[in-house]
């Protein structure tokens, strides 16, 4: 939930750019595919999970959390295209976004620094 929740650039660093963030759903989607696979019975226990009943039975479980996941970032992904336009183009085009025309210019590395020293010179007056 964290991961497809998270909402990155423009609000925030991108998911794989927060070392923190990008660390801890990982290391819970291997904590859950540890516990589901009962490759550490101790764990299990201490968990008080039950064994499941047989291989296929792991391996339903695990395509259950992969599809859950795939589904849940689709349907953000959707309902932001839908719901909230606005954002969704600014994180498609980055810094080259004009909501006044609501396009996307591609701005190359020369102009990228020309603007840049063009807001800089405006905010040092």
């Amino acid at each position: 939930m964290t991961l497809v929740n998270h909402r990155g650039w423009p609000f925030s660093i991108s998911f794989l750019e927060n070392r923190t963030l990008c660390l801890s759903v990982g290391l819970s989607f291997l904590l859950s595919t540890l516990c589901v696979a009962e490759t550490f019975p101790v764990v299990n226990r201490a968990l008080e999970l039950k064994p499941l009943p047989n291989q296929s039975s792991k391996i339903e479980l695990l395509r259950l959390l992969l599809f859950n996941l795939v589904s849940s970032y689709f349907a953000e992904y959707i309902s932001e295209i839908i719901f909230n336009r606005d954002v969704w183009r600014k994180r498609i085009c980055r810094n080259a976004y004009h909501p006044q025309n609501n396009t996307c210019i591609g701005l190359g590395a020369a102009e990228e620094a020309d603007r840049l020293l063009t807001e800089e010179r405006r905010q040092n007056g």
